[in-house]
Order: C-alpha cells, then sequence, then structure tokens
C-alpha cells in the first residue's frame, strides 16, 4: 500500500482529548497508524475545542482536501453498534443538521459529546466497508438486509453507485 498516498480522516470521533482512552483517533494510532509508513501531515484528526466549533472545523479541513471538487472519500470504513448506529449516528437521532460534520450532544452512549459525519457525507463515498462483529448484532444486520426503509443508522449508509459491503463474524 502507497502510505504517501494516503489519508486518513475520522468519521466519529469522541469529544475526548486524542490521548484519552475512549479517543478514536488514540486507538488508530497504536493499533495501525504508528505501525505504518504514513507521513503525519496526511493524519487528520478531528479538532476538539468546542462541539460546534469543532464540526465546523472538521468539515471544512474536508472541503479544503477536496477543493476544488466536492468532497467523495475513496473508501468509509465503518462499524455498526449493538443498537444498530455507526460513526457517532444513532438511533432516533434522524436530524444531525445540513452539514458534512455534525456535533452530537447527549450520545446515548458516553461519552455524550460527540463529532460525526453525517449520512450527506457518508454516502456520497466511492466505497464504503462495514466490518461488524458480534452474535448480538445478526439480527440488526438481518434487518438492514431485508428492509430498505430501515431506522438503523447503520442501514441508512447507502452508495448511489454500488452496494455498501459488511464482513460479518456473527458467531461467538
Amino acid at each position: 500500500m502507497d502510505w504517501g498516498r494516503t489519508h486518513v480522516f475520522f468519521a466519529d470521533e469522541r469529544f475526548v482529548p486524542h490521548d484519552h482512552a475512549d479517543s478514536n483517533y488514540r486507538l488508530a494510532e497504536e493499533t495501525l497508524l504508528s505501525h505504518v509508513p504514513i507521513p503525519a501531515q496526511n493524519v487528520h484528526p478531528t479538532p476538539i475545542t468546542t462541539p460546534e466549533a469543532s464540526a465546523e472545523a472538521y468539515e471544512r479541513s474536508v472541503l479544503d482536501f477536496f477543493a476544488p471538487q466536492p468532497p467523495r472519500f475513496d473508501l468509509v470504513t465503518l462499524g455498526m453498534g449493538p443498537d444498530g448506529h455507526t460513526a457517532s449516528l444513532f438511533p432516533g437521532m434522524d436530524d444531525v443538521g445540513g452539514g458534512l460534520v455534525a456535533a452530537v450532544h447527549n450520545s446515548p452512549k458516553p461519552p455524550p459529546l460527540r463529532l460525526t459525519m453525517t449520512y450527506r457525507l457518508l454516502n456520497e463515498a466511492r466505497h464504503v466497508l462495514f466490518l461488524v462483529s458480534g452474535a448480538d448484532k445478526a439480527a440488526l444486520l438481518e434487518q438492514i438486509a431485508a428492509n430498505a426503509d430501515t431506522p438503523l443508522p447503520a442501514g441508512k449508509v447507502v452508495l448511489s453507485e454500488r452496494p455498501v459491503v459488511w464482513l460479518a463474524h456473527l458467531s461467538g
């Protein structure tokens, strides 16, 4: 893989410092990024200032990266929680605004403050890969596969040009 041409953005981030145990950036850094020759400037962590200012700044960094074209990631890798959430898009959170990145308040899963890419941005990707594990998610995955109008957030990630790819390990 040509890590010099690879850029990493984060579909969501918990609103904690980047060195905090709950940080997605910290997890990615420790498990992948520190083990590959990716240039530091190719990693784009979310800013952590105030929720709305951070969402605006991260959206601006995505827009600037892709300018003058509209933002369109080559690949977005997502997971799915046991409630069907993906990124920090939880059930019942249908209105996260019209932007590309949103601040999330009162997340049902701690911590309550988060940043997330919205469906508007995720659904423009060229490819989306879901990595899902756990027997507790089998029924949700069946529901998503059977119902195009599912209320589950993971099922609302839909691409116009090709199917979303799901890799699942659902046994205990």
